[in-house]
Parts: C-alpha cells; sequence; structure tokens
C-alpha cells in the first residue's frame, strides 16, 4: 500500500495546472482572542474552498486524475485551484458572522502564499470585544388592552441586559 502511495506521489498534482494557477495546499485560521473561549471550528464552514484530501501528507487521488481517462478522472480527485475570489467570499463570510456573534470590531484577513505551483491560505482573525446589551427600556402605552397583553408576555421575550448584541 505504502509503495503504491509513493508510486502515485511521484506524479506531480499540479501538472494539469495553467501558467498562473496554483494548487490549494493548504487552509489555516488563526485567531487571536483576548479570553480564549472562541472556537475556530464555527467560522470553518464559512471556508469556500477546502485543500485536496491526503493520505500521509500524499495526494494520490489528484495524482490519478492527473493521469486523466475516463477510469482515473472518475476515483480520482480533481485539484483544488486557488481562487483570490473565493478566499476573499470567505473572509467576508466570516466577518458577518462574527459581527452576527457580537464581535462588531473584529478583524479578518485572508492572506494566500504561494511556493511553486501550491498555494496556502491563512486566515487571521482578531476578535476584539464582544458587545452586550447594558439595559433595555420598553415604552408602551400606559393602560388599556395592550399594555395588559404585552406584560403578561414580558417573561417570553429573549432581549435582556447582559444578551450579545
Amino acid at each position: 500500500m505504502l509503495s503504491a502511495c509513493l508510486c502515485l506521489q511521484g506524479c506531480s498534482t499540479t501538472k494539469c495546472l495553467s501558467e498562473g494557477q496554483y494548487r490549494l495546499d493548504d487552509v489555516d485560521v488563526v485567531v487571536t482572542d483576548p479570553d480564549g473561549s472562541f472556537q475556530k471550528s464555527s467560522v470553518q464552514q464559512f471556508i469556500r474552498q477546502k485543500p485536496n484530501s491526503s493520505f500521509l501528507g500524499l495526494n494520490p487521488l489528484v495524482s490519478m486524475y492527473n493521469w486523466g481517462g475516463k477510469f482515473f478522472t472518475k476515483i480520482g480527485e480533481e485539484p483544488v485551484v486557488y481562487s483570490a475570489s473565493s478566499t476573499e467570499s470567505s473572509r467576508m463570510a466570516m466577518q458577518r458572522h462574527l459581527a452576527y456573534l457580537g464581535y462588531y470590531d473584529a478583524q479578518v484577513e485572508g492572506k494566500a502564499t504561494t511556493s511553486g505551483k501550491l498555494a496556502k491560505v491563512r486566515y487571521e482573525i482578531t476578535l476584539g470585544e464582544r458587545l452586550h446589551i447594558d439595559s433595555v427600556l420598553f415604552d408602551i402605552p400606559k393602560g388599556g388592552e395592550f399594555e395588559e397583553e404585552f406584560m403578561a408576555d414580558l417573561p417570553n421575550v429573549t432581549l435582556r441586559p447582559g444578551t450579545v448584541l
């Protein structure tokens, strides 16, 4: 099995790329979190491009795909070609998600580096402070049926001091 993998890896995983194209080799997310409670897995779903699967650091399925032919392209895996626009879309989606979580001042940067025909993307997230609701004031008309119904429903209201904004 190992010899088969080494044989497959001997074939370039980038040979079918055009000039100026790079195979996405790695994606990394680094989070700067002051309190250390943020789980970076919560933003993984917003990464549009994922690198090809690998086995012991090798990409045998990409190599098989590059061999060509109907059989090999069917069982192989097409190389993921790095896209700057996908990196930017991912960055913006992460930024929106962080704002939804209350990190309005969060900064997300997507940086790509290339080596040969391979690209690596690193998302650097700086969270900052989460914003919380300080106080809640309801201005409702006094007296009448509306006030009674509102006050009866008040325990069901989820907007409370301390809630993430």
